[in-house]
């Protein structure tokens, strides 16, 4: 790119906007920055006088925490450790992706982090413990105790899977993860959505526990059931978040279609938009409502109940703290609200939002049937 000229030497953002602060200045930004023209555009400015925030941009929230100031401070240094993902674990895939609990997801990190307490760890670092498994005369490894134990051989003969899994015939438990965690299980039990393989290391080593601390016992048959239930009952549990209600939103090309219903004195009215360079389904969300409360006010209306199926924008509007990505158009969200004698916002089932879900989708459909390389919008 090279150095760049004197006269643009002091530009800053504020010169890529347009003087009345609505939008972006597309002739200027495709003058001096067109390489990053579809990047700047995915930005979406305030279009009211919102103040400038500073955030940091480790985190989603923009709130500095030190757990990513150290991760930040690692990957600036170009640090190098000695961990087991030089021998391919990939952590943000094979560990913190998965659909587990948090306490779950640490308990694998501890396994392939060599950090979990079993025998020959801790008499690595001069603990005297006795280091024989108690269930098999070997001693005490995470591959053993995982993996190699007659009680863990069993276990995994008794688990769901849709293909019989011979854990004695795997070396290392930390090469063999990307292929168990992988495993599909049979329809009748009901883990259809996520994986068995960690609730099953977690079910061996509460197994383990309480031999060597209760001096009790668990079976095969037992040690899988519990596998099996606490991934039903945690399964059952969890909520998907909608992602759309009254906005579609495609990835590969960045596009959105804006859709809502009015309902005044018993009559609906519909109406719906489109927008461009649109980086995420909750922006799309954001910019949606912005839409229809300025429609709303220019109609006249003062009083507002606000519905909407993105769980995560009506907690952001009531705690009144917006993460990065959205900052601009909530606090234009925000201002419009403001100028209402009263409004309020609710979290709505996509069941039953259906009539703003479809004008969503056909302004999104239409967009990209009439006009696939259509360059403006909302």
């Amino acid at each position: 790119m090279g150095p760049a000229p004197e006269h643009l030497m002091n530009l800053t953002v504020k010169d890529l906007i347009l003087p009345n602060g609505s939008d972006w200045n597309r002739a200027l930004i495709k003058q001096i920055l067109p390489h990053e023209e579809a990047t700047i555009l995915s930005i979406k400015p305030r279009k009211s006088g919102a103040p400038d925030k500073m955030v940091w941009l480790g985190t989603s929230s923009g709130v500095y925490t030190t757990k990513s100031g150290y991760l930040k401070a690692m990957e600036d240094g170009n640090v190098q450790t000695q961990t087991p993902t030089a021998i391919g674990i990939d952590w943000n895939n094979n560990v913190w992706k998965l659909q587990v609990p948090p306490k779950i997801k640490l308990f694998l990190w501890k396994i392939f982090q060599g950090a979990l307490p079993v025998g020959d760890r801790l008499a690595s670092r001069n603990i005297l413990v006795d280091t024989v498994c108690k269930s098999y005369s070997n001693v005490e490894s995470i591959n053993h105790l995982f993996l190699h134990c007659d009680v863990a051989y069993k276990v995994w003969n008794l688990a769901p899977f849709s293909t019989c899994i011979d854990s004695r015939g795997l070396i290392d438990l930390t090469t063999a993860w990307k292929g168990l965690y992988k495993l599909v299980c049979l329809p009748p039990s009901g883990i259809a959505s996520g994986p068995l393989a960690p609730w099953i290391l977690w079910s061996l080593w509460l197994a383990r526990n309480n031999r060597i601390f209760n001096n009790k016992e668990s079976t095969p048959e037992k040690i899988i059931t519990k596998a099996v239930t606490a991934a039903q009952e945690w399964l059952r549990e969890q909520t998907p978040e909608p992602s759309d209600s009254d906005a579609a939103w495609r990835s590969d090309s960045q596009r959105a279609g804006l859709g809502w219903t009015v309902i005044e004195n018993e009559l609906n009215s519909d109406y719906m938009a489109h927008c461009l360079y649109v980086p995420s389904p909750l922006v799309a969300e954001a910019l949606a409502l912005r839409e229809a409360m300025a429609h709303c006010r220019a109609q006249g209306i003062l009083q507002l109940h606000c519905q909407m199926d993105s769980q995560q924008l009506v907690k952001t509007l009531i705690s009144k703290s917006p993460n990065p990505e959205i900052y601009g158009v909530v606090s234009d969200i925000l201002l419009l609200a403001s100028s209402f004698l009263s409004i309020s916002y609710e979290w709505f089932p996509r069941s039953k939002n259906k009539v703003a879900d479809a004008l969503a989708k056909q302004a999104l459909y239409n967009v990209c049937l009439v006009s696939p390389n259509l360059d403006n919008g909302v």
